[in-house]
Parts: C-alpha cells; structure tokens; sequence
C-alpha cells in the first residue's frame, strides 16, 4: 500500500459523509441514523480501518487507474497468480 491510503480514504469518506449530510430526511429516525453514518465515517480509527480492510480486499488499491487495475488482475488470473 502506498503511503497515502488512509488520505485517499479519509478523502472518500469525507466526499461520502458530505453526499449523505445533503440528502434530506423525512423522519427524525432517519436524520439520526444520516448524521450517526456522518460521524462513523468521519472518525480517524474507522477511516484507518476501512483504509486496511479495503487494501486487504482489493490488491490493486495502490492502481491510479481502474483500467489498469483490471488489466493487472486479469494477468494475475491468466498466470493463476489470483482466482
């Protein structure tokens, strides 16, 4: 993983937060729960995990380029380096 994950993905989840803070609401319930998912996703420890749990998940995290990405992974299957 390069350096900067838990940038990138505090970045995401900042956009994240920001998306869902601007949808409205019609119950009380829901206001509590959208702004509940904002602080989740604004919390250092959880942007720290998801950072980790994403680059576990996905190999090709550190690829700028999706194009590439799928064209790596596709190589890895051919070669069976990957499933």
């Amino acid at each position: 993983m390069t350096p900067n994950r838990n940038k990138d993905m505090r970045d995401a989840c900042h956009i994240l937060a920001e998306h869902l803070m601007r949808q409205p609401t019609r119950t009380n319930r829901c206001q509590w729960l959208k702004n509940e998912m904002a602080q989740m996703l604004l919390n250092a420890d959880n942007i720290e995990e998801l950072a980790s749990d994403y680059a576990e998940a996905y190999p090709y995290a550190d690829v700028q380029s999706p194009f590439l990405a799928d064209a790596l992974k596709s190589y890895d299957e051919e070669i069976g380096l990957v499933k």
